[in-house]
């Protein structure tokens, strides 16, 4: 199961990543303080050490604002662009966070670049796709999108006919998703709840919908594809 960064949903909101990323380009956000933070987004940035990095740094890094050298947060061309005023929308970026966000995570503590990658926030929007382009209402629990990442094993990249397969086993995925250990699955909701603000998809709850036009939803799934950073935070502290 994929790992996430748990409690801190409000963070991973488009308007304050934007922000993050406009104060990452001009400034060192591991030396940032809580007050120039808390100004910056209107969120708390409570941390029991001197500065709120070692509590939220990992929002940063799985949001791909930054990379760690080991004493500085050093700005991605994806901050740059977030930076900028009008150069990327929240679809743009929750997308292309989708094709690159792997499993396991290089941002995260026990990351083995042995392991074959998987793409989890893919996977997820692509099934939410297939659902949307061959069914009345694409909709899903979380717990289903889970349980059908976990059953299935696939990498994210599979065919539409691949996704077709796993249509229809609502019942078995939830059941597999209810094995899963808690934590882990809290974590994987709050992932897919951070990509919930793609236009297209709604959440109520613990119901997902992808409300697109069945032509526009197999267009989208088509061009989805993965990104492969491999890599690219090979020298970051891991958390």
């Amino acid at each position: 199961m994929w790992k996430w960064d748990q409690g801190h949903l409000a963070y991973f909101q488009f308007d304050v990543l934007r922000a993050l990323a406009g104060y990452a380009v001009n400034h060192d956000l591991a030396s940032a303080t809580r007050g120039d933070l808390e100004i910056l987004t209107g969120l708390s940035f409570a941390s029991p050490y001197a500065l709120p990095w070692r509590n939220y740094g990992r929002v940063a890094k799985l949001a791909m604002l930054v990379s760690f050298d080991g004493t500085r947060a050093v700005p991605t061309p994806v901050a740059h662009r977030l930076a900028g005023v009008g150069q990327a929308t929240a679809d743009e970026y929750f997308h292309f966070l989708a094709q690159t966000m792997t499993d396991p995570s290089p941002a995260l503590q026990g990351y083995d670049d042995a392991i074959k990658p998987r793409y989890p926030l893919l996977f997820a929007i692509r099934y939410m796709l297939t659902k949307a382009a061959t069914q009345a209402r694409g909709v899903a629990t979380l717990n289903e999108i889970i349980g059908a990442y976990y059953k299935s094993s696939f990498i994210g990249d599979e065919g539409q006919n691949e996704f077709l397969t796993l249509l229809n086993r609502e019942t078995e995925f939830e059941a597999t998703a209810q094995k899963i250990a808690t934590d882990p699955k809290r974590q994987a909701r709050e992932s897919l709840r951070a990509i919930a603000q793609i236009s297209y998809l709604q959440m109520n709850n613990t119901l997902l919908e992808a409300s697109l036009a069945q032509g526009d939803a197999l267009d989208a799934f088509k061009e989805l594809r993965p990104i492969a950073t491999a890599g690219r935070l090979a020298d970051e502290e891991r958390e």
